[in-house]
């Protein structure tokens, strides 16, 4: 049984904690439980089955929280341990996953290119940002000027009545 069949057999949205998953477990183990169906055996049996599909998912739900603990703990080791930037550590992780991957031919020109893909993107993409905020200014600066020549008009003529009153 996956994990996202699992979440949804308990009713447990991704990123659950240990205390979710319990109470989850709980919830459903007193719904379900054999001994309330005792007057008909035929509900008894599907409560049984409905009970041996919520221990599995639960048993799977909760070493998915143990393997997830113990992989964010070999990370942060990890971080702590490694002078590496964040960055660095991404494009390592990227090609340890391609070598993982099989060595087809052209597969280590592959994921180099699309690193050099993906860096020309980011460039690329706060080239724009820079210029969309120069215009954005610019065009603030002229909507600026514009309220402060009329602010003043009204501002001006709502002197003027209150001097002529």
């Amino acid at each position: 049984m996956d994990i996202r069949k699992c979440c949804d057999l308990l009713d447990l949205r991704p990123g659950y904690s240990q205390e979710d998953l319990k109470q989850a477990y709980k919830d459903l183990v007193q719904v379900w439980h054999p001994d309330r169906f005792s007057h008909s055996e035929r509900l008894k049996q599907k409560a049984e089955s409905k009970l041996k599909q919520i221990n599995l998912a639960y048993e799977v739900l909760d070493q998915a929280l143990v393997k997830r603990a113990k992989l964010q703990a070999h990370r942060a080791a990890q971080s702590m341990n490694s002078p590496e930037s964040v960055e660095e550590q991404i494009v390592r992780s990227a090609y340890e996953q391609s070598v993982a991957w099989g060595s087809r031919p052209g597969q280590r020109l592959r994921f180099q290119l699309s690193i050099v893909l993906w860096s020309v993107g980011m460039f690329g993409g706060l080239i724009g940002l820079i210029a969309m905020l120069a215009w954005l200014s610019s065009n603030l600066m002229l909507i600026w000027g514009a309220v402060v020549v009329v602010g003043g008009y009204f501002g001006l003529r709502w002197f003027h009545e209150q001097q002529q009153r």
